[in-house]
């Protein structure tokens, strides 16, 4: 029987992690802006690992974009960019900015960031984890949940 796990974040920022078995191994993260306003997210892996989705795109409200994770262990953090402005082909965000970009590319952002942190595939079980932190400030309200599909 094909079960999945679904982990999210809501009120601004949803981020979803659908797990799944030998039959569909692949790990979907999905994002999903409630805020009555476009949020950019930044995506910043940590050291060795993969730039998913170059880092960075904007996600209008009430919106979701999906993409598939790596399939190897993967870590990094992901935020809320807001305030953002495009200008002369440069984005400028009032918080959580990455050097004017509107792709990171593995550039980390500027406080404050509330952040989302990822631990994909890891350990012999390839258990999958998530905390969300205030150790770049806040700057959009998120919380967190495992949901179990059977």
């Amino acid at each position: 029987m094909a079960s999945s796990s679904t982990l999210f974040f809501t009120t601004t920022l949803l981020i979803l992690c659908n797990l799944t078995n030998d039959t569909n191994p692949g790990l979907i993260l999905t994002l999903v802006n409630n805020c009555p306003f476009t949020v950019w997210p930044a995506i910043q892996p940590n050291s060795g690992h993969a730039v998913l989705k170059r880092g960075g795109f904007a996600l209008h409200t009430l919106t979701h974009h999906s993409f598939p994770a790596p399939n190897q262990h993967w870590s990094g953090r992901i935020w809320a960019r807001t305030g953002c402005t495009y200008a002369n082909n440069h984005l400028s965000c009032a918080t959580g900015d990455c050097g004017n970009r509107l792709e990171c590319n593995g550039l980390g952002g500027a406080s404050p960031a509330t952040l989302a942190q990822f631990s994909l595939h890891h350990g012999q079980n390839d258990f999958s984890s998530y905390g969300v932190s205030l150790v770049d400030g806040f700057n959009v309200p998120m919380t967190g949940a495992f949901l179990v599909d059977s």
